[in-house]
């Protein structure tokens, strides 16, 4: 419907791998340019990342739009993980979908388990947030 962009999950036989491919912004959906338009920053949602530190601010609607997919991707993941017996986890989008993999990563960062190794690569990656969201992100 456009507030929900589209995501993808699968196992790459070459890499033994997860990816999650996420979309940009649909230009011609209204919905989905209304994601990229909440532009105010908000805290971090701290019940879903109780760890990070209180001055950390990000995009209102990266933030509204990761929230709307986060569980599910959470859960395909780690279904991807145990079906396939893999360790490694490709996340990586364009512009929107890039702003959701970066909130994707920390999110698989906190909840799998440390042996899993985590790559992101995003293109086009608008500012997220704050230098307190960048300097957390290049912490992870």
């Amino acid at each position: 419907d456009g507030l929900i962009p589209k995501y993808f999950i699968a196992h790459d036989p070459s890499t033994q791998s997860i990816v999650v491919a996420h979309e940009g912004t649909d230009p011609f959906n209204l919905l989905s340019i209304l994601n990229d338009v909440q532009i105010p920053l908000v805290g971090l949602n701290s019940s879903r990342f109780p760890n990070i530190d209180a001055s950390v601010q990000v995009h209102d609607g990266f933030q509204k739009t990761f929230e709307r997919t986060a569980d599910d991707l959470l859960a395909g993941v780690q279904a991807g993980l145990a079906s396939k017996g893999v360790n490694k986890v490709l996340v990586t989008g364009h512009s929107l979908g890039a702003a959701i993999a970066m909130m994707d990563s920390v999110l698989l960062h906190q909840e799998l388990d440390s042996s899993v190794q985590i790559t992101t690569t995003v293109f086009g990656l608008p500012r997220g947030g704050n230098a307190a969201w960048a300097d957390f992100l290049d912490a992870t």
